[in-house]
């Protein structure tokens, strides 16, 4: 398998997610370093707040079954065009779901690019996700807030395992 972060075909659309951003980057880098690292045959990965979908597709273009979700129904639909271009549509489910107030599915890793609000908002619906094991990649953080997200990540339960900078924004990597 190439180690590098995939290639993938997407519109500059209306939704968040070509692949140039700085958080995007850092997600991008992080997710697959994960996959590449981890030993079990077929995780699963839930991406919250998909947007375009480009973490969802860089999954399935490496193999691995991903869900994304999405509040905006405009984002399901580019991540789903994004999922044909890129012929990825087999490895791939979108949903018009709320990640504050719909149950999570079981999940190996949850990539949330998402703004630290929504961060910490969500970090408290994630504890038998840590029970399990879940690796948690976050990003969208910017710098003077990534302290807030660790700390309660931290009393939680989750550990901070890496922590990344690209320019003025951070990406933080928790294990249970």
């Amino acid at each position: 398998m190439d180690r590098s972060i995939p290639r993938l075909k997407i519109r500059a659309g209306p939704a968040f997610g070509s692949g140039e951003h700085a958080t995007t980057h850092l997600c991008l880098r992080y997710l697959t370093q994960f996959l590449f690292q981890n030993t079990k045959s077929s995780p699963t990965v839930l991406d919250l707040g998909c947007g375009s979908g480009i973490l969802a597709l860089a999954c399935a273009r490496l193999g691995v079954q991903a869900l994304g979700w999405d509040l905006d129904p405009t984002a399901i639909q580019e991540a789903q065009r994004n999922a044909r271009v890129n012929r990825l549509t087999s490895r791939l489910l979108f949903y018009i779901k709320d990640a504050l107030r719909a149950p999570l599915p079981k999940a190996d890793l949850i990539v949330a690019n998402l703004y630290d609000s929504l961060l910490l908002h969500l970090l408290p619906r994630l504890d038998k996700h840590r029970k399990a094991g879940t690796t948690l990649i976050f990003s969208g953080i910017l710098q003077g807030q990534e302290n807030s997200v660790i700390r309660t990540g931290r009393k939680l339960g989750w550990k901070l395992q890496r922590r990344g900078r690209l320019g003025r924004w951070h990406c933080l990597q928790f294990q249970p």
